[in-house]
């Protein structure tokens, strides 16, 4: 994971609080409409950041069990201020290697190219959970595994890869799950992902595993 200066983080910080108080996230929403119809009893947040996802279901009045995990509590300590109600709903910490907890729905929205080991991270996800998987990453017809990222003109040691549909695809089939794969429509479909050294178009998807 990226080692951020400070500056860095204060800047994420003012737009993870602008978000918080009025920013509704397109993501969020094109995924809640997807499950809505699914009787959906418990949530877990993989990267839950200051609880965008959970955010939406409050607006949409969708009642769930939630729980939100991030390896970083200052996100978490923002979130709180808005949702006190969270407060025993959270744990700090790599999703890679905690046991997680046994929901019905999983979401991970941005977490899986910037981690060390996706794969493992990715089989934690699916082998905890009852009946859909949600990812929101970089996909293309083959993978780019990368780690180094020009971030706000600073090279940082930073994960950021892209997965292929098929081997994804894969993944979920041979645990008993059909993917559906959607583009993205909070990035426009197409923004530029500029690499040190390197340049890719990069295309964030959606894929929704669902349990067969």
């Amino acid at each position: 994971m990226p080692t951020h200066t400070s500056k860095t983080i204060k800047n994420q910080f003012a737009v993870y609080e602008k978000r918080l108080n009025t920013v509704n996230l397109i993501w969020c929403n094109q995924v809640i409409d997807f499950i809505q119809n699914y009787k959906i009893k418990s949530i877990k947040d993989i990267g839950c950041n200051y609880f965008q996802f959970y955010k939406e279901l409050k607006l949409r009045k969708i009642k769930t069990n939630y729980f939100g995990y991030d390896i970083d509590e200052n996100f978490i300590k923002l979130g709180l201020t808005k949702f006190p109600e969270l407060k025993k709903k959270y744990k700090v910490g790599n999703c890679e290697n905690m046991k997680l907890l046994k929901t019905d729905f999983s979401i991970m929205s941005a977490v899986l190219e910037h981690v060390d080991n996706p794969i493992k991270l990715l089989n934690n996800v699916i082998s905890s959970t009852k009946k859909i998987v949600c990812i929101r990453t970089y996909f293309g017809t083959k993978p780019h595994n990368t780690v180094s990222h020009k971030f706000k003109n600073q090279i940082l040691p930073y994960n950021c890869n892209q997965f292929s549909f098929q081997n994804i695809e894969n993944k979920f089939k041979k645990n008993g799950f059909k993917t559906y794969f959607f583009l993205d429509k909070a990035t426009n479909y197409s923004h530029k992902f500029k690499l040190v050294n390197n340049k890719y178009k990069r295309f964030i998807y959606i894929v929704i595993g669902i349990k067969e």
